[in-house]
Protein backbone atom coordinates (compact mmCIF):
# COMPACT_ATOMS: atom_id res chain seq x y z
CA UNK A 1 0.00 0.00 0.00
CA UNK A 2 1.51 3.24 -0.95
CA UNK A 3 1.38 6.16 1.05
CA UNK A 4 0.09 9.58 0.32
CA UNK A 5 2.71 12.20 -0.55
CA UNK A 6 0.71 14.81 0.94
CA UNK A 7 -0.05 13.09 4.38
CA UNK A 8 2.94 12.38 6.59
CA UNK A 9 3.06 9.29 8.64
CA UNK A 10 2.85 9.96 12.45
CA UNK A 11 6.08 7.96 14.32
CA UNK A 12 4.61 4.87 16.82
CA UNK A 13 4.20 6.46 20.05
CA UNK A 14 5.66 2.93 21.61
CA UNK A 15 8.76 3.04 19.65
CA UNK A 16 11.12 4.94 22.33
CA UNK A 17 14.63 5.65 21.66
CA UNK A 18 16.77 3.34 23.73
CA UNK A 19 14.08 1.20 25.25
CA UNK A 20 14.07 -2.49 24.20
CA UNK A 21 10.77 -4.39 24.64
CA UNK A 22 10.19 -7.55 26.42
CA UNK A 23 7.50 -10.04 26.35
CA UNK A 24 5.78 -10.56 29.21
CA UNK A 25 6.40 -14.21 31.12
CA UNK A 26 3.62 -17.23 30.03
CA UNK A 27 3.13 -17.75 33.59
CA UNK A 28 1.19 -14.40 34.13
CA UNK A 29 -1.54 -15.68 32.83
CA UNK A 30 -1.71 -18.55 35.26
CA UNK A 31 -0.93 -16.06 38.75
CA UNK A 32 -3.77 -14.11 37.27
CA UNK A 33 -6.40 -17.05 37.11
CA UNK A 34 -4.96 -18.56 40.46
CA UNK A 35 -5.92 -15.19 41.79
CA UNK A 36 -9.21 -14.58 39.95
CA UNK A 37 -10.05 -18.11 41.27
CA UNK A 38 -9.66 -17.68 44.67
CA UNK A 39 -11.48 -14.25 44.57
CA UNK A 40 -14.34 -15.26 42.98
CA UNK A 41 -14.63 -18.77 44.65
CA UNK A 42 -15.16 -16.78 47.62
CA UNK A 43 -17.78 -14.74 46.11
CA UNK A 44 -19.14 -18.19 44.47
CA UNK A 45 -19.43 -19.08 48.12
CA UNK A 46 -20.88 -16.21 49.43
CA UNK A 47 -23.88 -15.99 46.86
CA UNK A 48 -24.56 -19.66 47.56
CA UNK A 49 -24.78 -19.68 51.28
CA UNK A 50 -27.53 -16.19 50.23
CA UNK A 51 -29.51 -18.83 48.21
CA UNK A 52 -29.15 -21.53 50.91
CA UNK A 53 -30.39 -19.20 53.80
CA UNK A 54 -32.82 -16.99 51.64
CA UNK A 55 -34.66 -20.13 50.45
CA UNK A 56 -36.34 -18.00 47.26
CA UNK A 57 -35.83 -19.06 44.06
CA UNK A 58 -34.31 -15.03 42.87
CA UNK A 59 -31.60 -15.83 45.60
CA UNK A 60 -30.48 -18.30 42.79
CA UNK A 61 -30.78 -16.21 39.99
CA UNK A 62 -27.68 -14.16 41.99
CA UNK A 63 -25.38 -17.87 41.68
CA UNK A 64 -26.57 -17.85 37.94
CA UNK A 65 -24.99 -14.55 37.35
CA UNK A 66 -22.15 -14.84 39.90
CA UNK A 67 -21.09 -18.25 38.42
CA UNK A 68 -21.62 -16.80 34.93
CA UNK A 69 -19.17 -13.54 35.53
CA UNK A 70 -16.39 -16.22 36.90
CA UNK A 71 -16.33 -18.38 33.97
CA UNK A 72 -16.46 -15.26 31.92
CA UNK A 73 -13.52 -14.26 33.63
CA UNK A 74 -11.77 -17.48 33.14
CA UNK A 75 -11.86 -17.23 29.52
CA UNK A 76 -10.84 -13.58 29.12
CA UNK A 77 -8.36 -13.65 31.41
CA UNK A 78 -6.13 -15.78 28.89
CA UNK A 79 -6.87 -13.99 25.99
CA UNK A 80 -6.23 -10.74 27.95
CA UNK A 81 -2.56 -11.55 28.67
CA UNK A 82 -2.00 -13.10 24.91
CA UNK A 83 -3.14 -9.47 23.73
CA UNK A 84 -0.38 -7.80 26.03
Amino acid sequence: MSQSPHLPVAPNPCDLPGVTWQPISSRLATARLIGAAIGWALVDLAALTIALIGQAFWWWLLVVVVVGLTIWTMILIPRHVRAI
